[in-house]
């Protein structure tokens, strides 16, 4: 792991006049300002490295003929304008200062940028959140959370939270640690393992943050796909495709992520699809990271489905509380894995966030006491057999759609028939009709899909189902 991939984030800064613009600035002393300028923006950019001395100083370019470039996409529409910074790129041959891009992660700025100016949301791939109120029953529990004192947390969090993890997964506490949101795990893990000269095979369709990291990381991303399958019985299922998963690992291949329960299919892997990741992983040596953040949301279940721990020694299971238990704003993930590989993710987490907030490792405490475990894992199954069948009986109304129902978490992929690319589809669901769905292009698909969230407010998502009805209706003409 070089941590020069990442800068300090106590970088010195330039002695020169900072004063914008100033006409004293010439030559030399222009070049510095302009490094300046760029260090103060992205001094916490991940893509930031320095070539080859790990020291400070060569952050104290002087060159003239450093140069900034900042290009602009049109892809993402802001309400303030048509084009916005996408990439950033900086360079320096003389003091061997680079870096290296990072995809756009498209989903989460699209969300990010829409989620609060549509009137009906059905890209929320979670259920409904519960209250603090939910955590903090009783007078008793009110008074412990007024009375922590705000200060840091241990950095793997505190010993009670991971043992209740760790009872989770019937592992021990020394083998996980706590992250602020399955995202912050997710970048650790990558991060940590993969270096230049790696592969990362990456499942799709998926949550593409993986996918920019390994790219981002490693020499290349590999994919494997899951397809849909007939079973025996004549249905169909998300299964996983053995050919494109055996062409994606190889000697390479350092990292092998699954997301079991899928995103956005809502699909469970079965045994022996597991048992095959696992001989390809062995036989490569890769490791295996199985984000599991929606397990425990199954459908017409009141059991977790399985889960990776336990079968692979190379093995790390990044979760959280923002999908199967309702929890997201508490932003409290985590990874279980080795003791010897999380030690080496620590010196990850010093650079971001640290430690968990005080506050979300207190109440995450709570949430994953067992007892309490099971009542939220049992809320969201209740949310998910309450309100699937208002999307099961909305799909077939429409001959152009077909869905496999999801087996796990509040989401379902559609697949379309009209003659329309799936961001062209979101784009005028959003403009038109104030609907926010997810296209197919953002989990990596060219292909003709979308996803609906069905875990949130029932009402809204008829109304929200009766606008895409509205929109479908012009297309067929």
């Amino acid at each position: 792991m070089a941590l020069t991939n990442l800068p300090s984030p106590c970088l010195p800064l330039p002695p020169v006049n900072k004063e914008p613009f100033s006409t004293n600035l010439h030559g030399r002393e222009r070049g510095s300002y302009q490094l300046y300028q760029f260090i103060q923006r992205f001094q916490f950019y991940p893509g930031f490295s320095v070539h080859p001395h790990p020291l400070l100083e060569p952050y104290l370019c002087s060159c003239p003929s450093a140069n900034i470039a900042e290009t602009h996409s049109a892809s993402v529409e802001t309400p303030a304008r048509t084009s916005s910074p996408q990439l950033h790129t900086f360079s320096c041959s003389c003091c061997r200062i680079s870096s290296m891009r990072i995809e756009l992660f498209k989903m989460e700025r699209i969300q990010c940028l829409y989620e609060n100016t549509v009137r009906y949301n059905l890209s929320e791939s979670g259920v409904m959140p519960v209250d603090a109120r939910w955590l903090l029953k009783d007078k008793s529990s009110i008074e412990q959370l007024l009375s922590r004192k705000l200060g840091y947390p241990p950095a793997g969090g505190s010993e009670l939270l991971r043992e209740h993890i760790a009872e989770y997964y019937g592992t021990l506490p020394e083998n996980v640690r706590v992250t602020n949101g399955s995202s912050e795990a997710n970048f650790m893990i990558f991060w940590a393992l993969l270096e230049k000269s790696d592969q990362a095979a990456i499942m799709i369709p998926n949550y593409l943050q993986t996918w920019g990291l390994a790219r981002h990381f490693a020499r290349a991303a590999r994919k494997f796909r899951l397809l849909e399958l007939s079973s025996v019985n004549g249905t169909k299922r998300w299964g996983l495709d053995m050919e494109s998963l055996n062409r994606a690992v190889g000697n390479r291949t350092r990292i092998i992520l699954i997301t079991n329960p899928n995103n956005p299919t809502g699909a469970v892997l079965t045994e022996e699809e597991m048992r095959e990741v696992v001989r390809l992983a062995d036989r490569f040596g890769a490791w295996i990271v199985a984000d599991e953040v929606y397990r425990g949301a199954d459908s017409g279940s009141s059991k977790s489905g399985p889960g990776f721990w336990g079968r692979y020694p190379k093995l790390l299971v990044v979760s959280g509380l923002s999908k199967a238990f309702g929890l997201p704003g508490l932003r409290t993930g985590w990874i279980v894995g080795p003791k010897k590989i999380l030690e080496k993710l620590e010196s990850c987490h010093d650079y971001l966030t640290l430690t968990p907030a005080a506050l979300s490792d207190h109440l995450a405490t709570l949430a994953m006491h067992a007892g309490r475990r099971k009542t939220l894992l049992k809320r969201t199954r209740k949310i998910i057999a309450d309100q699937w069948p208002i999307l099961e009986r909305w799909i077939p109304k429409h001959p152009e759609l077909h869905c496999i129902p999801p087996e796990s978490g509040a989401i379902a992929f559609i697949r379309y028939q009209f003659a329309v690319s799936s961001v062209k589809l979101f784009e005028r669901l959003r403009l038109e009709e104030s609907v926010l769905v997810t296209p197919a292009a953002h989990f990596g698909l060219n292909s003709r899909y979308f996803r609906v969230g069905f875990g949130y407010d029932p009402l809204r998502l008829r109304l929200g189902l009766k606008n895409i009805s509205r929109l479908f209706a012009s297309l067929r003409t």
